[in-house]
């Protein structure tokens, strides 16, 4: 497979918008998971650090206003692209690296 694939669906927003300022990419946080889905910007080059640092500064603003729903769908899409990341840096053959980008729904 040549796209990275996952039951979620970047390409579809919940109603909010929660942007990421980088070095190489300012916007929405699903718009670059979805970029990355599509091969247009490389995992590798997405700091994830800065990503999360970002997230924390957002929860300490104010905690108590925030939607739960609105933090648990943030933190999927880290996870998400922690985990596409991950598996983008495995040392692999070029056949298993498009295998592992082709993610699967693991169960819980």
């Amino acid at each position: 497979m040549n796209k990275l694939e996952d039951s979620t669906n970047f390409e579809e927003t919940s109603g909010f918008e929660y942007t990421v300022q980088l070095e190489n990419y300012a916007g929405p946080l699903d718009l670059l998971l979805y970029l990355v889905q599509k091969f247009e910007i490389d995992p590798t080059d997405i700091s994830l650090r800065e990503i999360i640092h970002q997230f924390l500064r957002f929860l300490e603003d104010s905690l108590a206003q925030k939607d739960l729903g609105e933090v648990s769908e943030i933190l999927l899409l880290i996870a998400t692209l922690l985990e596409w990341k991950s598996r983008f840096l495995l040392p692999r053959e070029e056949v298993e690296v498009q295998q592992a980008l082709s993610l699967e729904q693991n169960p819980l």
